[in-house]
This record gives structure tokens, C-alpha cells and sequence, in this order.
């Protein structure tokens, strides 16, 4: 019989209690991560045995702050216990001197009685240097609680600085996964998922499809509301019902596995058209219309060689008023044929524009000279000449007059000294523009021009002097004295 012993049962309780404060204090107190120290001030909570072989303080031997750890001799260490699941551990080393027999190590612990190697640094293996620092990285298991940095071997002194002990990344989370619409042969499928990780960034997601492992989808990134999407390559029509599954999402160091499917829902592309279209016309003018030796109900007009307007079935003419080419296109209402069939090229032709007139030149007393600038398209040109602003009093022969395809045209047999008005309209067989703006000048008097007759004799206005004569030629003047009267009362 094992007897009830009060002495044993409060040396059990004194043990404890001095455990508990063990590790309330800064040397056995947890450390919570994430804990960082550049070996300035004191070691933070949960960081014990740093004073080492004491510290560097001259540069190269520190990092971001001006000292370091130093190790001096073999079975010197410093750890670092922690509360929670570790993340990757940092730390960067400096061996001072290019001896290489040194063995320094990097361990881990769950109960700080066993440690086990995390990393090994000799000269052939994680090799420190003598001239710069060096920065490492190891991941513990998610058990370890103790990390412990260890002078196994001393060969030379080493630097230690800016150690950290980082958290775990989040492992990834799925709760749901649809393919966001049916898609046709041919054509590639949205996955959407939902329940991922908030605002996880590079998630990686393995999936198959029918059991066939597909190529990993990469830098998927969640929202705030932790959905994401991604596409599939082109899907067969062979794949619609069978099962797409998300096998794993990995995120930096963690995975997990999943099972979630989602079931392909791909549609046939219909045949591709037969038939020709013909045009009424072409060329044509201001309009043509097409039409569809094979119309149907599901073949419809586009005005592009992919387009998907079902506004156009071929069972009703289509007129057209502009230039290019013209398809039809099968659809089976949810995919669109692959291939079409193309008109030829359709030519629309309009009335020209109205052409642009400018002055008059080589004007004579009887003449002058129409000018305008081409109009494009234009095949033709009509003038109107008047002796009005309005066009109502039109010189003879000059209403509509077809001068041909010209630029400039030369009016004649008009009246000395007489404002003419003109303007021009252009023309091709597609129709006639608006008249252009109008145009005026002013003939020349002629050299024989405003004859007068009194008392007796005959005068006249010359562009060079004034004339008298007698009726019957028997005298000349061309002096102001004779019928001076009359000569200013006829030439004032």
C-alpha cells in the first residue's frame, strides 16, 4: 500500500510554483510572435543566455544597429522561447577570421530537454564568411517552441544580429466553387471560389479535371471577402458533365487539401453556314440589299466576321448603306458557329458634296472665266448664270447648263459693263449636290460703248477719250467745246 505523504505533496506544489515563476520573469517568459532583436538594449521576453561571449561594436561586425552578438568559445548558445506556432526564422552571420573548422548550429526544441538540428554551418555547408554578412533562413516544425543558436565547434569568433521568428502564413481556406457561366467548345471556363483566405495574396490552386491532373493555376488573389476566380484552358465538348475538382491551395509554406467540385457545363458550337449572299446592286447607289440563298431562322446578318447580333435573321433582306463586307453567321442559342459566310465587298456611292466656287477670272466686256474646286465623286458639273442674287433672271443658255467634268468654264456672249451671278452644283449618277456658293463680277465697258445722238452729231464714251462727230462723218471732234452742254449731260 502506497502511503498519503503531506511532505511530498508540497515539495511537488513548491516545484511548481516556482516554475510558474521562472517563467513569468524576462529570462523564462514567453516570448509572443512575432519577436525581433538587433542586440540593442535589453533581450526581449522570452530571449535568455545573450550575453555570449559579449558584443561587437565595430563596423563590419553589426547590421542595422552599431553591435552584435559575439561568440567566443564552443557551448556558448542563447534561445528564444516562444508561445505560439513559428514562422520562418531569420538571422544573419559574420565569422571573424578564414580559419574553416567551425560548427555552428541552429536547433529546435518542443520541451527545451531535446534539441534537434534546424541548420548546420561548417565551411562546406551554409558557409559563414569573413567578409559580409550572410542571411539565413530555416522553418521549425509547427511544434517547436524553442529555438536555440549554438556554438558546437569553436574554430573562430562568429557575429550574430537581427534575429527574428516570424508568424505562420494562414493556411488556406475553401468553402464553395462554381463555374461562373456555360461556356461553348472551344472556350475557356471562369471558376469562381468563395471562403478563401481575406485578401490572401499568390494562392496556388491544384485541380483536375475527369481525375487528370491540370497545370497549377498561379497569383490567385482573394478579396476582402475572400472570393477569387480563375480560368481553365479551352474546354471540349467532351468535358461538359464531367467533374472538376480544387485537389490543394498552397500559400507560401502551407497547403491544404481539398475536395471540391464543380461540374462542367460546356455546349456545342453549331455548323458553320452554307449558302452565298448576293447583293441587289453593287456598286449601288445610296443603298443596297443583300440577300441569303439558304435564309433560316438561326442564320443571321452580321456586319462583322465574329459578330453575335441576333436582331438580323436572314429570312428578311438586309439593306445596307455602307461600304465593306457583310456575313451570316448559325447560332444555336448558346453558341455561335466557328466560321461564316462573307459577301463580297459592297460598294455604297453617294451624291457628291456641293463644290466650293471662287472668283471669276479673265474678265472681258462679253466673258469671263467660272471657276470652283473639284468635288469628289464627281462625274459631272452643271452652272447657273444670272443677272440676279436670287437666280430668277438666268442669262440664255445658262440655266443648268452641263459644262462636264471641269473646274473652270468660260461664259460668253454677255453684256458690257453688267454684274453676272453664277454658281455650280456637282453630279455623278448617284445624284446631284446643292449649289455651291455663289459668285459675282462685273464685265469691262467696251471700247465702243454708250453711242449718243444730238444736234446733229453722233458721240460716244471710248475706254480710251470721248468722240463727237457729224452725222454724215464730215467732222471730228474729241474737244470738250463742241455740244459741251450735251456732252456733259450725256457722259456726266
Amino acid at each position: 500500500m502506497k502511503l498519503y505523504s503531506p511532505k511530498k505533496n508540497l515539495q511537488k506544489v513548491f516545484t511548481i510554483l516556482v516554475f510558474v515563476l521562472l517563467l513569468q520573469n524576462n529570462g523564462w517568459g514567453q516570448a509572443s510572435l512575432p519577436t525581433t532583436w538587433d542586440w540593442t538594449g535589453t533581450a526581449p521576453t522570452g530571449w535568455t543566455g545573450t550575453a555570449l561571449g559579449g558584443t561587437y561594436t565595430s563596423a563590419p561586425f553589426y547590421l542595422s544597429a552599431a553591435v552584435s552578438g559575439k561568440y567566443t568559445a564552443a557551448s556558448q548558445f542563447f534561445t528564444i522561447f516562444f508561445n505560439s506556432v513559428p514562422g520562418v526564422v531569420t538571422y544573419n552571420l559574420y565569422k571573424n577570421g578564414t580559419t574553416t573548422g567551425y560548427v555552428f548550429t541552429v536547433q529546435e526544441s518542443v520541451d527545451n530537454i531535446t534539441y534537434t538540428t534546424l541548420k548546420s554551418h561548417t565551411n562546406a555547408l551554409n558557409a559563414l564568411t569573413n567578409t559580409t554578412w550572410v542571411n539565413f533562413t530555416a522553418t521549425p516544425l509547427s511544434t517547436s517552441r524553442y529555438i536555440r543558436f549554438y556554438y558546437t565547434t569553436k574554430d573562430v569568433n562568429i557575429a550574430v544580429d537581427d534575429i527574428s521568428i516570424g508568424v505562420p502564413p494562414t493556411c488556406p481556406t475553401l468553402t464553395g466553387a462554381t463555374q461562373a457561366a456555360a461556356v461553348c467548345a472551344a472556350t475557356a471556363a471562369t471558376i469562381n471560389l468563395t471562403g478563401l483566405v481575406a485578401s490572401s495574396t499568390n494562392n496556388a490552386i491544384d485541380y483536375t479535371i475527369n481525375g487528370v491532373a491540370q497545370t497549377q493555376i498561379t497569383g490567385v488573389n482573394a478579396t476582402v471577402g475572400g472570393t477569387a476566380s480563375f480560368t481553365t484552358p479551352a474546354l471540349a465538348i467532351g468535358n461538359n458533365g464531367q467533374t472538376l475538382q480544387i485537389t490543394k491551395i498552397t500559400n507560401g509554406s502551407c497547403n491544404t487539401t481539398f475536395t471540391q467540385n464543380v461540374t462542367l457545363s460546356v455546349n456545342a458550337i453549331p455548323a458553320d453556314p452554307i449558302g452565298s449572299i448576293s447583293p441587289a446592286a453593287n456598286p449601288a447607289c445610296v443603298n443596297t440589299t443583300l440577300n441569303y440563298s439558304a435564309a433560316a431562322a438561326n442564320f443571321y446578318w452580321q456586319t462583322a466576321a465574329a459578330g453575335t447580333n441576333t436582331l438580323l435573321p436572314t429570312t428578311t433582306d438586309l439593306t445596307v448603306s455602307s461600304n465593306g463586307t457583310y456575313y451570316v453567321r448559325n447560332y444555336n442559342g448558346s453558341c455561335w458557329s466557328a466560321g461564316n459566310v462573307a459577301s463580297a465587298a459592297i460598294t455604297i456611292n453617294t451624291a457628291p458634296a456641293a463644290p466650293v466656287s471662287s472668283a471669276a477670272s479673265l474678265i472681258t466686256p462679253t466673258s469671263f472665266s467660272a471657276n470652283w474646286a473639284a468635288s469628289a465623286t464627281a462625274t459631272t458639273y452643271y452652272l447657273d448664270v444670272c443677272t440676279d442674287a436670287g437666280f430668277t433672271a438666268f442669262v440664255t443658255g445658262y440655266n443648268n447648263l452641263n459644262v462636264g467634268n471641269v473646274t473652270t468654264y468660260s461664259v460668253t456672249g454677255l453684256s458690257s459693263n453688267v454684274t453676272y451671278y453664277y454658281h455650280v452644283r456637282a453630279s455623278n449618277a448617284c445624284g446631284t449636290s446643292a449649289n455651291s456658293g455663289s459668285q459675282n463680277t462685273t464685265t469691262t465697258k467696251s471700247a465702243t460703248s454708250d453711242i449718243i445722238s444730238a444736234g446733229g452729231y453722233r458721240c460716244f464714251h471710248s475706254i480710251y477719250r470721248k468722240y463727237c462727230f457729224s452725222i454724215n462723218f464730215s467732222y471730228w471732234s474729241s474737244s470738250m467745246a463742241n455740244y459741251g452742254k450735251r456732252w456733259r449731260s450725256f457722259f456726266a
